[in-house]
């Protein structure tokens, strides 16, 4: 295998789909206590916007109407000067002049709005005077100005009475009291209170109010103003009505899909589970390879390590996590060999090595001393090879079946001349290469059997057994003997 920190293409597909059943293994549980959660909360808040609706009771404006008063004011100059002539009359000032208009006068106008009605209007305007501090009033000083009583008057008619108060009369009259008292505490207050009375049937109901209205006239000096002209009242009739208490979105719209998210995803998982495996042993033991090299990959350098590395001590490690911690303790490389197919750190003549676990789906054989297939250019010059006959490299134990036989074979290729010569002596015919099957010697190569030993071994031909160039992989044939009853 050629160390890549980067999953191949061709099992990215089988990684991913081993890692969801990795984690649907590991949070199963928790998966479905959350899911029952969310349609609990889902069934919860679906239940109270639809099934459990409740009713509350509201105070609802059956019928509404209004009362309205406004003042419309002004005053006649008494005597020419040089701005008015005698007789002009000026109306809706900001401010009226004592000497040149000394009585206020004007309309005070009432009506009401409804959707029907028939009623009776009375009108009264007093002028007031006192003096107050505050809360407080020293004294007061009233006078009727002007009343009128209307009956059967409809929605939108206007009640009107005519008003006049003399102002320099009114300034007059507060000298004289303070004269008489002989002292002037607090401030002096001059307005006009108009009462307004209607009493009838307005919007299909029997109404009696009474409203008051103040309109202050502000005297300073030589000078007055009229002030809050205008009067409005709105009468609202309420009736007490049940309704039914709407929720929100939040219940209506959010409650239905957290139930059916909810369920929707407890039946995902029942699903993944039937078709979803758990993994075993050797998947979850890959799994913890992987996860190991994206912590630790940037610690690891590859390279090919001289053939010495294979003779010093061995020292295994369980996992590439526990050989990284043990290269960063040590301060030493951590390399890894695509030869060997491992890792290694030394230190101190040990090598330290984790020989990674191949991809589930991608398993490679194994040959008879466990070395790896492919892993020939390093291995022992004495090979043991296990394998059924005319097969060549055996396959997995786990795909060959028992009955079947199998021969071992040691192999000497590094045997003296001498060695073969010995070899040679003991079974004519055979070469310099010679081995043994299940401890019977074998030949190959080009050689000629003796007539006197043709019995005991037979011929082989030259290509009865070949070495590959790249690997210790022979194709052989066991020698037969005549005499044995077990082929």
């Amino acid at each position: 295998m050629t160390f890549d920190m980067t999953p191949q293409p061709d099992e990215s597909t089988a990684s991913r789909r081993l890692r969801v059943r990795a984690f649907l293994d590991e949070y199963r549980l928790h998966l479905v206590v959350g899911l029952l959660l969310v349609v609990l909360i889902g069934g919860w808040l679906s239940y109270g916007a639809y099934a459990a609706q409740s009713e509350t009771t509201e105070q609802r404006a059956v019928d509404t109407w209004s009362l309205t008063g406004a003042f419309d004011h002004g005053g006649e100059v008494t005597e020419s000067t040089t701005l008015y002539r005698q007789g002009t009359r000026l109306e809706d000032r900001p401010r009226y002049f004592t000497a040149v208009t000394p009585t206020l006068d004007g309309e005070y106008g009432l009506s009401y709005e409804a959707s029907s009605g028939t009623a009776d209007v009375d009108l009264a305007v007093t002028r007031v005077v006192r003096s107050v501090d505050g809360e407080t009033v020293f004294w007061t000083s009233t006078d009727p100005v002007a009343t009128v009583n209307r009956t059967g008057v409809g929605p939108g008619e206007a009640v009107t009475v005519h008003v006049e108060v003399s102002v320099a009369e009114t300034i007059d009259r507060i000298e004289t009291i303070e004269s008489e008292l002989g002292a002037r505490p607090g401030e002096t207050e001059v307005f006009l209170q108009v009462t307004a009375s209607v009493d009838g049937t307005v919007s299909g109901s029997q109404r009696s109010v009474v409203e008051r209205h103040r309109i202050p006239i502000a005297i300073d000096g030589g000078s007055y103003a009229v002030e809050d002209e205008r009067f409005e009242e709105a009468y609202r009739d309420t009736e007490t009505v049940a309704v039914t208490a709407h929720s929100g979105s939040l219940r209506s719209v959010g409650g239905p899909l957290l139930l059916v998210g909810g369920l929707a995803g407890l039946g995902g998982v029942a699903v993944a589970s039937r078709r979803l495996r758990r993994p075993t042993a050797v998947e979850r033991e890959w799994l913890a390879y992987r996860d190991d090299v994206e912590t630790h990959g940037d610690l690891v350098t590859t390279a090919s390590l001289p053939p010495a590395v294979s003779d010093r001590p061995q020292a295994p490690v369980d996992s590439l996590a526990e050989l990284a911690h043990l290269a960063i303790d040590l301060r030493a490389a951590l390399h890894y060999d695509p030869i060997e197919e491992q890792y290694i750190v030394i230190c101190d003549e040990v090598c330290y090595r984790f020989e990674p676990p191949s991809a589930p789906w991608n398993r490679k054989e194994r040959i008879g001393d466990g070395t790896r297939a492919g892993a020939g250019e390093r291995a022992s010059t004495d090979a043991g090879i296990a394998f059924p006959p005319g097969e060549g490299v055996a396959d997995d134990a786990s795909t060959r079946s028992d009955a079947e036989p199998t021969h071992t074979i040691a192999i000497d290729r590094t045997g003296s001349a001498t060695d073969a010569e010995e070899a040679s002596a003991d079974a004519p015919g055979l070469n310099a290469n010679a081995f043994t099957v299940d401890g019977m010697p074998v030949y190959s190569g080009t050689g000629t059997e003796t007539g006197d030993e043709s019995g005991d071994r037979p011929s082989k031909s030259d290509d009865s057994s070949a070495r590959s160039s790249d690997r210790d992989s022979l194709e052989v044939e066991p020698a037969v003997d005549t005499d044995a009853t077990d082929p």
